[in-house]
């Protein structure tokens, strides 16, 4: 310990790389230098008489520094956020390395204080570090807080908007049903509607039909009525000639014929024109002798006329005459 403390050792904080006999390079920390050996932070405490090699980069020097030791203490505890503090003795060094070891010894005794300003620079650094550390810690922290109410009510908005999506859902569905039911009811119809057209043009095509018939019926008919009218014609005209060629005497004693059978039975109307055509068709009796003509009883009151002048000659009485158009007169 007492040889440690007589060399002078200059401080040097630094990235380091140390490589122990049979392992792989690792990381360490450069703490100080001397020309008897160097002080480094190890990630694992290391034996004391183990050999190692150091590899560090000085600002006096242009190339890096390679030097091999041997470890003569080493703490069991770490320091300095899990480092092991660690003292290493030079080996025998080769001529470059340790030229370069004395240019940066040298270098740093003419300025000691300007490497105090730079330890506690580094020293300021570090602490400054720490606090911003903390700071970022607390505002994480506050960040974290704010983030945490942020998100209960992001999830608050979230369940509100998963119920109204879950009634929207159920109101699609809703939705969904009546419009398939319209679709139904709207393709029913569309179908009834179809039939309704084919029904129509089938009573359009029968209206046609009964069209045609009718216009033919009423081409008949009219054909039929004028046949009627020109048969109805004839008749009147067959009647006429007939009557004309009646003798007036004989239509005079079918006229008091009828008079006479209407007096015997007063509730029985008697045609004249029947009664002709019985005395014209009937066959005659044979020509009896001719006996002279009994004298007419009187007519007293109307000299023989019925009608007078448009005015009735005899006083109201229930004996009626009844005279029928040839072609709408009864046969017997």
């Amino acid at each position: 310990m007492q040889e440690r403390r007589t060399t002078v050792r200059v401080p040097h904080r630094g990235r380091t790389h140390y490589c122990p006999a049979d392992e792989a390079p690792k990381d360490g920390q450069l703490i100080n230098l001397s020309e008897r050996g160097a002080g480094v932070l190890t990630r694992e405490p290391r034996q004391a008489g183990e050999r190692i090699a150091i590899h560090v980069s000085l600002p006096s020097i242009s190339q890096p520094l390679t030097a091999g030791g041997v470890v003569r203490w080493s703490d069991p505890e770490p320091r300095e956020l899990g480092w092991y503090p660690a003292g290493i003795e030079w080996l025998p060094l080769e001529e470059t390395a340790q030229q370069g070891l004395h240019q940066f010894l040298r270098a740093a005794e003419h300025a000691p204080a300007a490497w105090l300003w730079v330890l506690a620079a580094k020293r300021f650094a570090f602490l400054a570090g720490l606090v911003g550390l903390a700071m970022l810690m607390a505002l994480l922290m506050a960040w974290g807080a704010l983030a945490h109410r942020r998100n209960l009510r992001l999830r608050a908005v979230f369940s509100e908007q998963a119920k109204a999506m879950d009634q929207l859902e159920i109101a699609k569905a809703s939705l969904e049903q009546a419009l398939t039911a319209a679709t139904t009811s709207l393709a029913d119809t569309v179908q009834t509607v179809e039939q309704l057209g084919t029904q129509a043009q089938t009573l359009e095509q029968t209206v046609e039909q009964l069209r045609s018939h009718v216009s033919e019926v009423r081409q008949s008919y009219d054909q039929v009525r004028g046949e009627r009218d020109q048969f109805i014609q004839r008749v009147v005209n067959l009647e006429r000639e007939r009557v004309d060629r009646i003798p007036v005497r004989e239509l005079q004693l079918a006229i008091r014929e009828a008079i006479e059978r209407r007096q015997l039975n007063l509730f029985s109307s008697v045609p004249v024109l029947s009664v002709l055509k019985r005395r014209t068709e009937a066959p005659r009796p044979p020509p009896t002798p001719r006996q002279p003509p009994k004298p007419a009883p009187p007519l007293v009151g109307n000299q023989g006329y019925v009608m007078l002048n448009g005015k009735p000659t005899m006083p109201a009485t229930p004996q009626r005459v009844r005279v029928y158009d040839p072609q709408l007169a009864p046969s017997d």
